[in-house]
């Protein structure tokens, strides 16, 4: 790392645990934090923690409210393996409250492909572990969102040329369900549901609006069971960066796309899949 990214990424992890300590010292004085914790120390542990996880190996330096999303996140987890309850419970505090911070900002924020990654992945960890988790906290997901019909309309259609690809699935029990665990299955989904989004007009406007849209792609496959596609998505978005995820994302999109520009009879991603891997 150059000196100069060297610095803005000192000052990325500083600005991001200098936010969290605040959050700690609030809870720290309303008698929240187990005695004896520094706030400061564990402001700087989730952040250094999670900057080596998940970001030290580019040479980005990501936004402050993804940063902190990423770290308060990871925080969750790790209190979870640790078998801490209390310290769990205030790491999803901190969680919640800058998910809301990012779903309030969403329209200004500058974000790059990096940030939306990091901040979709905490948003997974967060939405798995909100009870229930089919239901949607309309604090974070903006209550108005625009949904056109049209793009619902591209949605099922995309849902339903998944669907026809699914029901050759079915050699064996429980095929259809192996397939749609895999990471190909959902890169394929993914990518099939942005390309629809995509040919329909849509433009990108924040995480919040593109997991309601994306669960409402995978509700018509998964027979309108909003958890289940709820799960579905936000497990698959979790999974940006992973080399096959993002290679089955591609092939899905540009299938979408040959398939409605008639350059193709009909997308067999799929079944290609299918056939050679089970």
């Amino acid at each position: 790392m150059g000196f100069i990214s060297g610095l803005k990424a000192n000052w990325s992890k500083a600005g991001a645990a200098a936010s969290i300590q605040k959050f700690f010292e609030r809870e720290k004085r309303m008698g929240n934090l187990p005695e004896g914790l520094s706030p400061s120390y564990m402001a700087n542990k989730l952040v250094d923690t999670a900057w080596e996880k998940y970001i030290s190996g580019s040479n980005a330096t990501p936004n402050k409210l993804a940063l902190i999303a990423i770290s308060t996140a990871f925080g969750v987890i790790a209190m979870e393996q640790a078998n801490q309850p209390e310290m769990r419970r205030l790491a999803m505090s901190a969680l919640t409250s800058v998910m809301h911070e990012i779903s309030t900002a969403s329209q200004t924020l500058k974000l790059d492909s990096r940030d939306i990654s990091l901040i979709q992945m905490a948003e997974g960890i967060y939405f798995e572990r909100t009870e229930p988790a089919h239901q949607l906290d309309r604090t974070i997901v903006n209550p108005f969102i625009t949904f056109p019909e049209n793009e619902k309309k591209a949605l099922t259609h995309a849902a339903q040329l998944i669907s026809i690809s699914l029901s050759t699935c079915n050699h064996s029990p429980n095929d259809i369900e192996k397939m749609t665990a895999t990471t190909f299955f959902k890169g394929y989904a993914i990518g099939h549901f942005e390309a629809a989004l995509q040919s329909a007009g849509w433009n990108y406007n924040g995480v919040g609006e593109a997991l309601v849209k994306l669960s409402y792609g995978a509700s018509n496959i998964f027979g309108l069971d909003e958890k289940k596609s709820h799960q579905f998505v936000t497990s698959s978005i979790s999974m940006q960066g992973n080399t096959d995820f993002e290679k089955a994302k591609l092939v899905g999109g540009n299938e979408y796309f040959d398939f409605i520009n008639k350059k193709i009879k009909a997308p067999l991603g799929i079944d290609k899949y299918y056939l050679n891997n089970f």
